[in-house]
C-alpha cells in the first residue's frame, strides 16, 4: 500500500503533467486525494482542475474486490477515473475478441453505474479492452495483432457510442529489448489507436508485456507518435493546399523550390524526424554508424541531464511528505 504514497509523492515532485495512475483500495485513494487536493489549493479546486486520474482494474470476469474501492473515494471527489479491465482470449473471456468485448464493457459499465450512483457528475473515461493470451506461454501478448484490434477498434467504437472519451495502449510491445519487434509493435498498436480515435493513449516505453520499462524506448515512441500524429492528421484539401495557381505559374519543366508557398507550407506539411536517420550511407557512416537504440539512448540522457520539471512549493513538500509518513504510521498500527 506505502508504496503507491512514495509513487505518487515522487510524481508530484518531478511532473509538471497531469497524471494517471493507480491507488488501490479507499485508504490509498484517500491519501493520494489529500496529496493531489495540497498541491492545488483544496478540494474545490482539485475538482474543478483535476492534475490526475485514478486507474484501477476490476477482477475479470465481472467481478469487483476490495481495491476498486478507490472508485468510491474519486467519484466523492468528482475527479476523473478509467478502469481497465483485461480480459483474456480462451482464459478470463470467451475466445472471441467480440466476446471478451462484452465482458469487457459489463466491467466498465458496472463501474461507471457505481460511481454515478455515489455521484452523478464523477468524470469518467471508458475503456473497453479484449486482450489475447498466448497459448504457449501464458502471458497477454501486446505485441500481437489482435491486442491491437481489441483494445483499439472495440474500444473506440464503444467509446463513441456511449459518448464518452477512451483510453487504450499504444507504446506497448512484447519485446525485451528497444529492437526492431518493438519498433514494429509500437508502430501498430500507436497507429490502430491513433486512426481509431481513442482519445488517451498511454504507456509509452513498456516492453516485455509490461514487465520492464525503457528509457530508450519511450524516446522512440516520442518519435513514433509523431509519425502517427502526422498520418492523423491527414491531408488538407482545399483551395490553398490543391496550389492550382501556383502550378499554372511554374508550368511545365519547372520546380517550386523557390515559390512562397513551398516555404509557407514546408513546416506544417511535413514531419521532420528528431530520432531516426534520413541523410545519406556517407553521411550516417561518417557521423559513426550510429544505430537507432544508441541515439535513443544519448537523448535520454540529455533529457535527464538538461530536463527539470517546475518544482512545487517547500512548504507543499513538507506537507506531502508528512501525509505519507503518517499514513505509514496508521498503515503499522493495522499490522
Amino acid at each position: 500500500m506505502t508504496e503507491y504514497l512514495h509513487e505518487f509523492e515522487v510524481l508530484f515532485n518531478n511532473t509538471e503533467k497531469p497524471i494517471l495512475y493507480s491507488c488501490p483500495g479507499a485508504y490509498a485513494a484517500q491519501k493520494v486525494l489529500e496529496m493531489a487536493s495540497t498541491i492545488v489549493g483544496g478540494k474545490d479546486e482539485l475538482r474543478k482542475r483535476p492534475i490526475l486520474t485514478l486507474y484501477t482494474e476490476t477482477v475479470t470476469p465481472l467481478a469487483f474486490s476490495s481495491t476498486n474501492e478507490n472508485i468510491i473515494e474519486f467519484a466523492k471527489a468528482e475527479v476523473p477515473f478509467t478502469n481497465g479491465p483485461v480480459p483474456m482470449l480462451g482464459a478470463s473471456a470467451p475466445m472471441t475478441l467480440s466476446g471478451a468485448g462484452v465482458v469487457s464493457n459489463s466491467e466498465n459499465l458496472a463501474t461507471l453505474t457505481l460511481s454515478q450512483l455515489i455521484n452523478p457528475h464523477t468524470p469518467v473515461i471508458y475503456t473497453c479492452w479484449a486482450t489475447p493470451m498466448d497459448p504457449v506461454t501464458s502471458r497477454c501478448s501486446f505485441g500481437a495483432p489482435e491486442f491491437a484490434l481489441g483494445t483499439s477498434v472495440l474500444n473506440a467504437t464503444m467509446a463513441s457510442y456511449y459518448g464518452l472519451p477512451s483510453y487504450e495502449f499504444g507504446g506497448c510491445s512484447d519485446s525485451k529489448l528497444p529492437d526492431a519487434q518493438a519498433g514494429a509493435e509500437v508502430m501498430m498498436n500507436s497507429m490502430m489507436a491513433g486512426l481509431c480515435g481513442v482519445n488517451l493513449i498511454h504507456d509509452c516505453g513498456y516492453l516485455a508485456g509490461g514487465s520492464i520499462g525503457s528509457i530508450e524506448m519511450a524516446v522512440t515512441c516520442n518519435e513514433i507518435i509523431g509519425m502517427v500524429s502526422r498520418i492523423v492528421k491527414g491531408v488538407e484539401v482545399n483551395d490553398e493546399t490543391l496550389a492550382v495557381d501556383v502550378i499554372r505559374a511554374v508550368g511545365p519543366e519547372g520546380h517550386f523550390m523557390s515559390q512562397k508557398h513551398t516555404l509557407k507550407h514546408l513546416e506544417t506539411e511535413l514531419f521532420f524526424p528528431k530520432l531516426f536517420d534520413r541523410t545519406s550511407e556517407v553521411t550516417w557512416a561518417k557521423a559513426g554508424k550510429k544505430d537507432v537504440r544508441d541515439i535513443a539512448k544519448e537523448k535520454a540522457k540529455k533529457i535527464l541531464k538538461e530536463h527539470f520539471p517546475e518544482t512545487l512549493p517547500k512548504d507543499v513538500e513538507r506537507q506531502l511528505a508528512q501525509i505519507v509518513k503518517d499514513a505509514e504510521k496508521e498503515l503499522l498500527k493495522k499490522i
